[in-house]
């Protein structure tokens, strides 16, 4: 059975063959699963046969830092998603 199929399956509530195997480790997990033994040239989902493999990214606007106001104890400023606070 296919990955695909295998994935249909399982989202259709019926039963594959096996269950299917999606992860998406952190990269410092993955530069540890490195070395501690995982090869170099193989990626974590090649190694552990995972069904399906995520593709993200930054979807925030990436806007400049900027203060916005500052007081004796306080101060406010903008990140690169919304305005937050901070204390001085």
């Amino acid at each position: 059975m296919d990955q695909a199929t295998r994935f249909r399956m399982a989202l259709s509530h019926q039963e594959p063959d096996r269950i299917p195997i999606h992860d998406g480790p952190w990269p410092t997990t993955i530069d540890r699963w490195h070395q501690e033994g995982l090869p170099a040239n193989v990626s974590p989902h090649r190694f552990f046969g995972y069904g399906m493999v995520s593709v993200t990214g930054d979807p925030s606007p990436k806007l400049p830092v900027q203060e916005l106001e500052a007081a004796a104890r306080a101060r406010v400023q903008s990140d690169r998603l919304a305005a937050g606070e901070g204390d001085v």
